[in-house]
């Protein structure tokens, strides 16, 4: 049985405020699994809207597609960014 290849994804939300998740790179099987992932390497899917939340809704998930994982790279948060205020 062949494995599933992993992609790398950059994922972003618009209206980010202070002490928020802005994005995160991160390696998923397809686009809407890049949508569940959660940019703080914790849990998955959306935030619950308070202190260092990511989006209220999965619809508010942008996905830019960036290329093939490497064989050694995991699924999950590659790397993130946080505005802190």
């Amino acid at each position: 049985m062949r494995k599933k290849q992993l992609k790398l994804y950059e994922i972003e939300q618009d209206d980010v405020c202070w002490d928020e998740f802005e994005g995160a790179v991160v390696a998923a099987f397809s686009k809407q699994d890049a949508k569940t992932i959660h940019p703080n390497g914790k849990g998955t899917s959306v935030g619950d809207g308070v202190f260092g939340s990511w989006v209220l809704a999965i619809e508010d998930v942008n996905v830019l597609y960036l290329g093939i994982a490497g064989s050694k790279i995991k699924h999950g948060v590659i790397c993130s960014n946080f505005r802190a205020g």
